[in-house]
């Protein structure tokens, strides 16, 4: 996972439009335990589109690794009132 971080990472540096880099970036770093790392990343993609139901998925599962369990639900229910949810959402 360190691996994959670090060459999302540098892929993210060198096209930073791509909010898939810093997803995978993102999703990375969360699994490593670094919760605040992802959420930066998260919204790095969010602040591309709003509405990148990969990146709010994201984001409620970096909060809720946090322990900011209302600000996770929010998220989830949007997702899921929104049809957007993916498996981990549920």
């Amino acid at each position: 996972l360190r691996t994959a971080a670090a060459m999302y990472q540098q892929l993210a540096d060198k096209e930073p439009e791509k909010k898939e880099y810093h997803i995978g970036f993102a999703d990375a770093v969360r699994r490593l335990g670094n919760p605040d790392a992802a959420l930066v990343a998260y919204d790095k993609a969010l602040a591309r589109d709003g509405s990148y139901a990969p990146a709010l998925e994201g984001k409620a599962l970096a909060l809720m690794q946090r322990g900011d369990l209302d600000a996770s639900k929010a998220l989830l229910d949007q997702l899921v009132s929104g049809g957007k949810a993916g498996w981990r959402s549920y």
